[in-house]
């Protein structure tokens, strides 16, 4: 949610890892212009990336839960299927760390997944779009048992944890956001938190709070009342 604020607010383009979520294809070298047709930030270009250790299907171990923070760190200037960086990730010297309720991220994923295996596979996913579909998902999920399998459970904490649904993304997102902030705190990186229920609210001053931390931030130029309608999810 944070490129549409970026790009309105500032005229600005933001950048990401992800080739195939340019604006109408047109590529540059990496990272990526999400917005080509709009001016890049005199000081600071904001990536989007994921890093690893979020991945649901992937072979390699390293991407379901990534315990090296050297690796964390290079993860952050790569895409899933490169094991190289797309660019120096010591270039690096600020993070903005967007955080979504945990609970949210779970049905966000979902979701995502949904949509993935629909436009893959042009059928209907196994699994309804309501909580008994997220419900089975979380149970089945290929990524639950590669990560819990990482967890060095007592056999107690293993038949309590298999009673919460998708407890391996649950797992997964505390530790991709505790690595997160060991690196910030390792390479010395400025560090702004974000919540992303304070970008997709209808209070219009916790809107223009935003706006104002991220120019602050940044060192742009934001205009105040421009915030733009984002989409709900």
């Amino acid at each position: 949610p944070t490129a549409p604020v970026i790009h309105q607010c500032s005229q600005t383009t933001m950048a990401t890892n992800y080739v195939d979520t340019v604006e109408g294809k047109k590529y540059t070298d990496p990272p990526y212009y999400l917005r080509p047709d709009l001016d890049i930030p005199d000081k600071y270009l904001l990536i989007d990336t994921h890093c690893s250790g979020t991945c649901l299907t992937c072979d390699n171990e390293k991407n379901y839960v990534t315990k090296s923070l050297p690796t964390f760190f290079e993860s952050c200037a790569a895409v899933s299927y490169a094991d190289y960086p797309l660019y120096d990730p010591k270039l690096v010297t600020k993070v903005v760390h967007l955080i979504r309720n945990p609970f949210d991220n779970v049905v966000v994923r979902f979701l995502n997944a949904r949509k993935h295996y629909e436009r893959v596979h042009n059928e209907r996913w196994e699994y309804p779009n309501d909580r008994e579909g997220l419900r089975n998902w979380c149970y089945t999920l290929q990524s639950q048992t590669a990560v819990v399998g990482t967890m060095k459970l007592s056999d107690e904490l293993r038949g309590i944890a298999r009673e919460v649904p998708c407890y391996g993304l649950f797992y997964q997102y505390v530790v991709w956001h505790n690595n997160l902030y060991d690196t910030i705190h390792e390479y010395g990186l400025k560090h702004l938190e974000l919540h992303y229920s304070d970008l997709n609210t209808s209070d219009n001053d916790t809107k223009q709070n935003t706006i104002k931390k991220l120019s602050s931030f940044l060192e742009q130029n934001m205009r105040r009342g421009s915030f733009p309608k984002l989409p709900k999810e």
